[in-house]
């Protein structure tokens, strides 16, 4: 499965290694890789539900536990603006908005989404 940060970092990736691109993907497929590896032994260590909270769960301490829950939330809510700001700056080159307006459309679109369930949406998609 492919992230979507390879499509929002790309432009980024080629103007800045310029043709040593394929050298970069390659660095970053073989982090990507070691990374992927890691969680394949935390998913054999510790098989339930829960992934790396399940595993903060287990190593800390008793007082401790409060913290994995908000770093979750805190990561999520900056990949979230990440990928809003890179798909604004693909947005804006087609059609002319400011970057910004793009990432808060992007954003409140998507919570709207959330808060509403993907059932409206789903709905008015056609049946296979």
């Amino acid at each position: 499965m492919i992230g979507a940060g390879i499509f929002s970092i790309l432009g980024v990736v080629a103007s800045i290694s310029g043709p040593a691109m394929p050298l970069s993907f390659a660095i970053g497929g073989i982090v990507a890789g070691l990374a992927a590896y890691s969680y394949v032994a935390l998913g054999k260590t510790f098989p339930s539900v829960g992934g790396a909270v399940t595993f903060s769960f287990v190593v800390t301490a008793k007082e401790s536990r409060r913290i994995p829950e908000p770093l979750q939330y805190f990561s999520y809510i900056i990949t979230i603006a990440l990928y809003a700001t890179g798909f604004a700056a693909y947005a804006s080159t087609f059609i002319p908005l400011p970057s910004r307006v793009w990432a808060v459309g992007v954003v409140l679109a998507f919570t709207a989404i959330n808060f509403l369930g993907a059932g409206p949406w789903g709905a008015q998609s056609p049946s296979s």
